[in-house]
């Protein structure tokens, strides 16, 4: 059986737990582990994005629902301050090595993470 995709939704969402505006609330209530789900987190602000990751890299029912992670990690990265800003401006959180290995927890989980 194969439920057709979701493209967009418009509205905002947060990194707050068992919100409705929570994406991982919203494929929890729609999906199922026999579900083939694609998600891509690039939200550009680390107070929602970081939040969600931890949700995912910690919660072992939401890891059996996505197959497939692709996540834009806005690390502390000197190249990218002009797009992503200041290191200072709390706009960057890790490095890249950080980010490796939190990528290679997901995959160790089951979940194919890609950067």
């Amino acid at each position: 059986h194969m439920q057709g995709p979701l493209h967009w939704l418009n509205t905002g969402i947060t990194g707050e737990e068992n919100h409705q505006h929570n994406p991982w609330t919203m494929l929890a209530k729609n999906f199922g582990p026999d579900d083939f789900v694609v998600v891509k987190l690039d939200i550009d602000t680390v107070s929602v994005e970081w939040p969600l990751f931890q949700q995912l890299l910690n919660t072992p029912q939401i890891q059996e629902l996505v197959d497939i992670f692709y996540f834009e990690h806005h690390v502390k990265m000197d190249e990218m301050q002009t797009f992503w800003g200041s290191h200072s401006s709390g706009s960057t959180k890790g490095t890249i090595a950080e980010s490796l290995e939190l990528f290679q927890a997901l995959r160790k989980a089951g979940v194919a993470a890609h950067y």
